[in-house]
């Protein structure tokens, strides 16, 4: 496929490698080396018409001929002289980054805990196309290794089930999308009418961090625990203990099915005696079913009536619900592997903050919609972060 960026057009393969510059009828192919670093231009009869040489970390060491503006490591050099790498900018005349590094780096190795150095001080061997990813995992003797060395570096979750490795390589040199875990974030409105035992009917819009997606769920089953009651909630899928949303299944897999729910909480009556009508809030707890990785926990508020004739107290309850799909999957932003600019990765994901908390049915308390906020920055951070070359591809 080719892109243009309005003064020069260059041609890509299907998987986003960049080959090629110039126009249709003359195109100048990029020959690199092992980092990636364009030493030669070939015209289409193979002539060599441009030639570059690099310094360790990048910094132009000699140039004959034709040059591209894509040099050290493949990567573009902006008119200052700098090496654009999506997060942050590189100084190839001293080896640095101009910004301090978001990642905190790893404690188990120190050089990684430099916020300004680059690739942990080896640019021999190793490159950061993003600014920010641990290229240092690359170095693992295995594929585990590999796999668990980026889990641990962005705090990710162990992974308990076998999934098909997207990962390619030998030892000591290996790259590659992994799976992972990530937290989400609920929020919905739930109807109970249960003299005891009785009927639970909802809708539900589910956030899944590890896909970058939201859906909207219907849902209903048995409720138990006495009195008809509108209940309100916000809630949060947690990643620990094995559960969480996985990458490599999408959100309408992962969250459909069977849940169990308990709930717990206070009320006040706010009624005269007889008619019995009172605010209650709690928080419950869910799981979903044998092989669904969805638990949680969540904080509601309830308008009802006809369970209680005191004026303040306890109650607690329960449902066992199913859950199915009633609208499309959609994305929190687009351009998961090859952006729609090439040279301006940022601009295929943009953000909609809308999404990350759409308040259709509730407005979430201030509590918990600034946690889930953060919660869903943090994460698109990541993304933003190291998604655009492939080293963690949803799904």
């Amino acid at each position: 496929m080719t892109h243009s960026d309005g003064d020069q057009t260059y041609l890509y393969a299907p998987d986003g490698t960049r080959l090629a510059e110039g126009q249709s009828s003359e195109w100048r192919y990029h020959l690199s080396d092992a980092l990636g670093s364009t030493r030669q231009l070939a015209d289409p009869a193979g002539v060599v018409v441009g030639l570059s040489t690099y310094e360790p970390y990048g910094a132009v060491l000699s140039q004959s001929g034709e040059s591209s503006v894509f040099q050290f490591a493949g990567e573009a050099t902006d008119p200052s002289g700098l090496t654009f790498l999506r997060a942050r900018y590189l100084d190839t005349g001293t080896g640095r980054f101009i910004s301090h590094d978001s990642w905190p780096g790893d404690r188990l190795r120190p050089q990684s805990m430099n916020g300004w150095n680059y690739v942990e001080n080896n640019p021999l061997n190793l490159t950061d196309p993003t600014g920010q990813f641990p290229e240092y995992c690359r170095t693992a003797l295995t594929i585990t290794a590999y796999e668990n060395c980026v889990r641990s570096s962005f705090h990710l979750e162990p992974i308990d089930e076998i999934v098909s490795s997207k990962v390619k390589g030998f030892p000591g040199c290996y790259e590659g999308p992994i799976s992972y875990r990530a937290p989400g974030y609920i929020e919905g409105t739930s109807t109970n009418v249960s003299p005891a035992v009785g009927a639970a009917f909802g809708k539900e819009i589910a956030h899944d961090f590890a896909t970058m997606e939201w859906q909207t769920f219907t849902y209903q089953g048995l409720a138990f625990g006495p009195g008809i009651s509108e209940v309100g909630y916000t809630g949060f899928i947690v990643d620990w203990s094995g559960g969480g949303f996985r990458s490599w299944k999408n959100i309408e897999s992962d969250y459909s099915g069977f849940f169990n729910v308990v709930n717990a909480g206070a009320y006040g009556n706010l009624g005269a005696l007889g008619i019995n009508i009172h605010l209650s809030i709690g928080a419950m707890a869910f799981a979903g079913h044998p092989d669904s990785s969805i638990q949680g926990f969540a904080f509601y508020d309830a308008i009802s009536n006809g369970s209680h004739i005191d004026t303040i107290g306890f109650e607690e309850g329960g449902n066992i619900v199913f859950y199915e799909p009633t609208g499309d999957v959609q994305p929190h932003y687009q351009g998961y592997s090859v952006p729609a600019d090439p040279n301006n990765p940022e601009a295929a994901k943009k953000v909609d903050p809308s999404l990350v908390n759409t308040g259709l049915f509730i407005k979430p308390s201030p509590i918990t919609q600034t946690s889930a906020q953060q919660m869903a920055d943090e994460w698109i951070k990541i993304f933003n972060g190291i998604n655009y070359d492939s080293w963690f591809i949803p799904n």
